[in-house]
């Protein structure tokens, strides 16, 4: 508890690319040393295979494959163990 006054809990910034919490929340997780722009480099150059591969919206793969890692984990921290998890279809 701080001593001087109230800590307000700051709102996380939205990925620049996609407009997408989830996404940040991604990138934030795979971030090693604080290497932010390498982990973006690395995420977005997935996205990029993922939607030649699959002729699809790489952000939709991408957010049902974290829906679906989220309700096998049924956990508070689903969000974290997902991120961590995920993987693409290609079909």
């Amino acid at each position: 508890m701080p001593r001087k006054g109230l800590v307000f809990r700051r709102t996380q910034a939205t990925d620049p690319v996609y407009a997408s919490d989830i996404v940040e929340k991604f990138i934030c997780s795979m971030m090693w040393e604080g290497k932010k722009s390498t982990a973006q480099r690395v995420f977005y150059g997935a996205m990029d295979q993922v939607a030649k591969k699959t002729n699809d919206d790489a952000l939709e793969n991408f957010q049902e494959s974290h829906r679906e890692r989220e309700a096998v984990a049924g956990s508070e921290d689903a969000g974290a163990w997902a991120a961590r998890t995920t993987r693409f279809r290609v079909k």
